[in-house]
């Protein structure tokens, strides 16, 4: 006979009291404000260049668990309830990475500028794979001109994601794909298998152009006048 775990003695559900300390977390960052402030919080970190990963502990506990429950509900012949799932972070929110700049590097093509022309050939294949780190260690961090569109984004993609989905519009994500580096949009529809979810991605891009762009124009022009001012000198 084997000998018996102290859970087994005690009679103690560890999964049950691990789920209720971090019940209250949880019903935050299901709610539209917790999950847009944890968005924008990584968005704000990575500008600093912080990276967004120090969260990953708390979407990822909230989030996988609110994946299972979705799973559950649609086994069972029910809608998905929970929005906020790692799935929906990597999908939705996270075009091209942290604060959605896989607009920005394509933006980049059409500058004037030397140097943001340069970083768009670079950046561009991994911003595809959801990669940006090289765009935003090479023109975001510590730049105001593009931290505060960076903001803006995390804040808007989190916003329309969540109304969007709770209004039925876009199937909750309830299938498990954690391979955060599949292009957009094969990878919100590999969570879903909802084409609605493809077009708000869509949507979301022509979004984040908008709001980079008046940002990006002043940038630009700055960057332009400094390479400028470098060949008179």
């Amino acid at each position: 006979m084997g000998k018996l775990t102290l859970c087994e003695v005690l009679k103690l559900d560890v999964y049950y009291l691990i789920s209720l300390a971090v019940s209250p977390l949880i019903n935050i960052v299901q709610s539209l404000f917790g999950m847009t402030l944890l968005v924008f919080l990584m968005s704000f970190f990575y500008s600093f260049g912080i990276s967004p990963w120090i969260l990953q502990p708390v979407y990822y506990a909230v989030g996988l668990d609110a994946l299972a429950k979705n799973a559950a509900l649609v086994a069972a012949g029910s809608r998905p309830e929970n929005v906020m799932t790692v799935e929906t972070i990597s999908g939705w929110t996270m075009i091209g990475g942290t604060g959605c700049t896989l607009t920005l590097c394509m933006l980049f093509f059409f500058c004037r500028s030397a140097k943001l022309k340069g970083l768009a050939k670079s950046c561009i294949v991994p911003s595809i794979f959801n990669i940006n780190e090289p765009i935003v260690y090479g023109a975001i961090v510590f730049n105001p001109l593009l931290m505060i569109p960076m903001w803006l984004n995390a804040i808007a993609v989190s916003v329309i994601t969540y109304l969007t989905m709770k209004a039925g519009l876009v199937t909750m994500p309830y299938r498990s794909f954690l391979l955060w580096y599949v292009p957009e949009p094969i990878l919100p529809f590999m969570t879903n298998y909802d084409f609605r979810g493809v077009i708000l991605v869509l949507i979301l891009m022509v979004i984040n152009a908008v709001i980079w762009y008046p940002f990006l124009l002043i940038y630009d022009r700055q960057c332009l006048k400094q390479e400028e001012t470098e060949k008179e000198a």
